[in-house]
């Protein structure tokens, strides 16, 4: 199964969601987009939400609270009520207002202002930022300011963000620590470039300290490049000495040549970059666009001009010639290119591009015409081969397949370097994959012993029982139990290796239903989690095939007690999703632990939804919220009714989502913002 512990799963959010269709109750429609509420559906989220506010305005705790706003008031958005979801965020600024914390307060005025902003009210939004960042914070103040002009600029609102962008300048001339006054200035450079201001931006520049001002005529350089302007571009330039900002600003230089058509022009200027990485950004720029023009010949004139760039650029002319069918003169490209990995590398790239579209032994004939087979080259020979010989499979023509096979394995041979033989056993393991999906099995076994050869001579013990346990592994999925026995005989005592492939194994017998066999793989693992995960396996197929009684039979022999409600989780799942709702309640009632009883009464609740009966669902999300009630680990119990109250959320149920809020206690509005896992998850259901 797929856990070992876990708490509420978004999919719930997501589903029960998507489930709601199937219902006729306005108030249990999901959150839709504007454009598909109808009259009935806007009413029903505005009286859900007036109901909401007033659960919401009591709430104690401040995070909470402003969580709770922040739930209505995206629902109203959604739903089009955007004066409803004004004055919601009014309440959320006026209960910001209050808040002791500076970090704290900053954090939710900016989510605030964001929705003030998404909604076009950027005046607001501006007063909200600032409200977040009052002294002592200056430079929160001139974040706050710079922030605004972005807004408005996007909003095409030319007058107010010059406005914003010196008011932005005015409180950074504020900040006391030098560096933090010249990051502000050129930050507010960079974005005045991008806005297309580019006098003022050159006004800032000046105000910025030596060491930060370097970098000012690179933003506006970007800028002017972007906007077309080639002459003003590489004058904002000259003054450059960093060489990483000279380079830069050449490479965006080059590409608009580029872009304007002045192909020798952009060549001149990639030619003279010293930086080597933007060099050749620089020169892909210029080939991307004459490759979208379809000047091959031109493409092809860059890369001769290029010089040692050239294998590059060789690549991606090959790529857009194979993409474009041309596969001759793909090769003929190919050929050009001096380093000989690259030029084996292509070479397979066409081989696998032309079996899908042409005769494969036209392909055949284009590998073999590779880079001679040694080292790395190899590799890539073989690995052509292969591809080709499954292609050959594909086609039915199992003659060819398996005397390509064999050429694919005569090359591995040759395969040298400090790990040849960890590289030649992997080769034979891809190899005999393969070949199983062509259906020649008696070919992968005899290349199974291939891979298992070479595995032996490979120094490094715990690279080679790696190669064992991964070549087992195969066995196993290939059906050949009997081989994968035997070659975890190869790991010695290595237990950690094998202890994967017994449970492996017993996977593959539970699913086929040998469950005696798969139970004695657990006689065989000297771990008691190993052994709890086989169990679980065997009861999931009991629970499967409708003996219940036999899975918790089977399940009674796990002896730690989170595993053993793990268990019965997935156990309460299956019979959800099989209907058995009945059942599953039953088993999730004799779930010890609050948390996953929680968790599994919530996988019921999906299964109810799925099915329609969104009136079960909602009893059921009840029993979840009074397990959930009854945990004391503080972290758990909120992101249980979080979630809970997000998926209330999205099906409309407002107050039942501000309810769940407050049930859940203290929620601090730093821990929302720096959650990890499914919690960085977790707020998705809130925006």
């Amino acid at each position: 199964m797929r856990r070992v512990a876990r708490t509420i799963s978004l999919t719930a959010v997501l589903f029960l969601a998507a489930c709601q269709g199937k219902v006729s109750s306005t108030v249990e429609k999901p959150l839709l987009t504007q454009s598909q509420w109808t009259d009935a559906q806007r009413d029903a989220i505005r009286k859900s939400a007036a109901t909401a506010l007033e659960k919401a305005n009591q709430i104690s705790n401040d995070g909470g609270r402003m969580l709770a706003y922040r739930v209505i008031s995206m629902a109203q958005m959604k739903a089009g009520d955007t004066a409803g979801a004004r004055k919601t965020l009014d309440k959320a600024r006026e209960a910001a207002a209050k808040i002791g914390d500076a970090s704290d307060k900053s954090r939710v005025c900016s989510w605030i202002a964001d929705a003030q902003a998404k909604m076009g009210d950027i005046a607001t939004a501006k007063g909200t930022m600032l409200l977040g960042n009052e002294a002592p914070s200056k430079w929160g103040r001139a974040r706050a300011y710079l922030w605004a002009a972005e807004m408005q600029t996007k909003a095409g609102d030319v007058a107010e963000s010059r406005k914003s962008f010196e008011q932005a300048k005015v409180a950074a001339a504020l900040i006391d620590d030098d560096f933090s006054k010249a990051r502000t200035y050129a930050d507010i450079v960079a974005a005045q470039a991008k806005a297309g201001d580019i006098a003022a931006a050159k006004q800032t520049a000046t105000l910025i300290g030596n060491y930060l001002k370097k970098y000012a005529p690179l933003d506006i350089a970007r800028a002017q490049a972007k906007a077309g302007d080639i002459a003003g571009a590489k004058e904002t330039a000259k003054p450059i000495e960093e060489y990483y900002s000279k380079a830069e600003a050449a490479m965006h230089i080059a590409a608009a040549q580029a872009k304007a058509g002045d192909i020798a022009g952009a060549r001149e200027t990639a030619s003279q970059i010293n930086y080597s990485y933007r060099k050749e950004d620089a020169y892909l720029s210029i080939v991307n666009i004459q490759l979208k023009a379809g000047d091959i010949t031109g493409v092809k004139e860059t890369a001769a001009a290029s010089g040692n760039i050239s294998n590059t650029l060789y690549q991606r002319i090959a790529q857009a010639q194979m993409k474009a069918g041309d596969f001759a003169d793909a090769k003929a490209t190919a050929s050009l290119m001096s380093d000989a990995f690259a030029r084996a590398r292509t070479c397979q790239n066409i081989a696998e591009a032309a079996c899908d579209t042409i005769d494969v032994r036209e392909s055949l004939d284009q590998a073999r015409e590779a880079v001679p087979p040694s080292g790395k080259d190899a590799y890539w020979k073989a690995w052509a081969y292969r591809e080709i010989a499954e292609a050959y499979a594909q086609a039915g023509n199992m003659a060819e397949a398996r005397k390509t096979f064999e050429l694919a394995k005569e090359t591995v041979t040759q395969i040298d370097g400090g790990d040849s033989h960890k590289t030649q056993a992997e080769t034979y393991r891809k190899i005999a994959a393969a070949q199983v999906k062509a259906k020649d099995i008696v070919g992968a076994n005899k290349t199974i012993e291939l891979a298992k050869a070479a595995a032996l001579k490979i120094d490094k013990e715990d690279e080679r029982f790696y190669c064992y346990w991964s070549i087992a592994d195969d066995q196993v999925k290939m059906g050949d139990i009997a081989g994968a026995m035997e070659t975890a005989k190869l790991l010695g005592d290595n237990v950690y290796h094998k202890k994967s492939i017994y449970q492996a194994i017993a996977e593959v017998y539970a699913k086929a239903g040998n469950l005696a066999e798969a139970g004695a793989m657990a006689t065989l693992i000297d771990s008691d989690a190993y052994k709890a995960n086989i169990y679980r396996t065997i009861a999931a197929a009991q629970t499967k095939a409708g003996d219940v009684a036999g899975a918790k039979k089977t399940l009674s022999r796990i002896n730690n007690a989170a595993r053993l409600a793990n268990a019965y989780w997935d156990i309460a799942e299956i019979q959800a999703e099989m209907g058995d709702i009945t059942g599953a309640k039953t088993t999730t009632s004799q779930i010890n632990d609050d948390a996953k009883k929680a968790n599994a009464y919530q996988s019921i609740a999906i299964a109810q939804a799925k099915a329609g009966d969104m009136a079960g669902a909602y009893k059921t999300l009840d029993l979840a919220k009074k397990a959930a009630a009854q945990l004391k680990d503080s972290d758990t119990k909120v992101s249980l009714y979080l979630q809970i109250a997000g998926e209330q959320a999205k099906r409309g149920d407002l107050a039942g989502a501000v309810e769940s809020i407050d049930n859940a206690g203290k929620v601090d509005w730093f821990w929302l913002h720096n959650m990890a896992f499914d919690r960085t998850k977790l707020m998705k259901a809130f925006s």
